[in-house]
């Protein structure tokens, strides 16, 4: 019976590969750390007071700012869906539009042992006609929650294309917390309306180097070893799963959004239970 019952654990297991992975590649894609994409199904959780099963909460907007989720080409970069802000006439610099991460919302690590910048894409069309730049005002779980940091891009948005602009992390204060940031609102000089795209974290260096550094500080720690980690469960005893179960939902709690832990944590739960129940069987079977 306990054979059995391994192969209904490793099927549970596999169901939790895939889960670690996705979400992990929803993170990890273009091998710099995505803010937030917009695109649905990303891991990006309802509001906190919403009821139960309703839909992601991308961002939204204060000071008269009008936020929506956009599928209407040419305003997407990538995807289907780009986040739309109009702010009204008198506006500028006042209002704007929030945006929380897509994974590790309100407590995400920027990880600056490897990246440098956050970059995004930007489809401007300002009131007044031109090249302007664009304003991130930072909010971390220190210093600056409150109140955050306003920082403006180092090059332009221009005008009515799509422009990816820069922010280097040199620009913050040097007590801005980098591991523990809360969210991003972002501003314009001018009122008008402005799609956002594709949030990263990155560096200067190359795709594979920024990757190696995360695996290296363990960010990616739960992707490398599913293989190697199957195999293992495939031939090792119920205790050895549940102790590799606990150890792995710590090591990729961090990467994790509050519905994504939550699933992890409810399947894990399952799996333990199953375990549990299988060791009473074969305990109570006739020798």
């Amino acid at each position: 019976m306990i054979h059995t019952g391994l192969e209904s654990v490793i099927d549970m297991r596999e169901i939790l590969c895939l889960v670690v992975i996705y979400f992990l590649y929803m993170s990890s894609a273009h091998s710099a750390i995505v803010y937030q994409n917009f695109e649905q199904n990303n891991g990006t959780p309802p509001s906190a007071h919403a009821a139960k099963g309703s839909e992601a909460e991308y961002g939204w907007g204060f000071n008269g700012a009008v936020v929506e989720l956009n599928d209407a080409k040419p305003f997407v970069y990538s995807g289907r869906y780009s986040w739309k802000i109009t702010i009204p006439a008198g506006e500028h610099v006042h209002a704007g539009g929030a945006v929380p991460a897509q994974l590790q919302t309100y407590q995400v690590n920027f990880m600056p042992e490897c990246h440098d910048r956050i970059t995004f894409w930007i489809w401007a069309d300002p009131s007044a006609a031109g090249d302007h730049t664009a304003m991130i005002k930072f909010f971390d779980q220190g210093n600056y929650k409150a109140e955050g940091v306003g920082v403006w891009t180092i090059g332009p948005a221009r005008y009515r294309q799509w422009t990816q602009v820069t922010i280097l992390f040199s620009q913050l204060p040097k007590d801005f917390n980098l591991h523990r940031v809360d969210k991003i609102e972002f501003f314009n000089y001018w009122d008008g309306t402005y799609y956002y795209d594709d949030i990263e974290l990155g560096s200067s260096h190359s795709a594979e180097s920024d990757t190696q550094c995360l695996k290296d500080h363990q960010y990616l720690s739960c992707l490398s070893p599913q293989d190697s980690l199957l195999e293992k469960i495939k031939t090792s005893a119920p205790d050895f799963v549940l102790g590799l179960s606990s150890q792995e939902s710590k090591l990729c709690r961090s990467v994790f959004s509050p519905g994504a832990q939550m699933i992890y944590d409810r399947r894990l739960a399952h799996l333990q239970t199953r375990i549990r129940g299988l060791e009473l069987m074969d305990a109570h079977e006739p020798r």
